[in-house]
């Protein structure tokens, strides 16, 4: 069964001259490359922890490859407290050599 192409206006974020290329001509997100269409896809909702486990590779240090929770379990609450709604700032002390920069990494990607 053939899907009907619904007509939507051009969003006013695109600019004029493509707005101008586009204007009375259907488009079809399913043409766009699978790549593209992955990146568009409303992101997962996983905790910090779950989302560095699964996806976090370490590119340099003693423990490089994929982020391991057993070499430093202490980060798993700091990482998870880090996305909760209602937290403005995050105070995060440790000893040296604590994995205290990876873990800030985590909670950057």
């Amino acid at each position: 069964m053939r899907q009907q192409a619904i007509s939507r206006p051009i969003p006013a974020f695109v600019p004029s001259g493509a707005r101008a290329l586009l204007a009375g001509k259907s488009i079809s997100l399913r043409r766009l490359p699978e790549q593209i269409r992955r990146r568009m896809r409303t992101p997962e909702k996983i905790r910090v922890s779950e989302h560095a486990a699964r996806y976090r590779v370490v590119t340099d240090g003693p423990h490089a490859g994929p982020w391991r929770h057993d070499l430093a379990p202490h980060t798993v609450k700091i990482m998870d407290t880090y996305s909760l709604p209602y937290v403005r700032a995050l105070w995060f002390c440790g000893v040296d050599q604590s994995g205290k920069t990876n873990t800030m990494l985590n909670c950057l990607h």
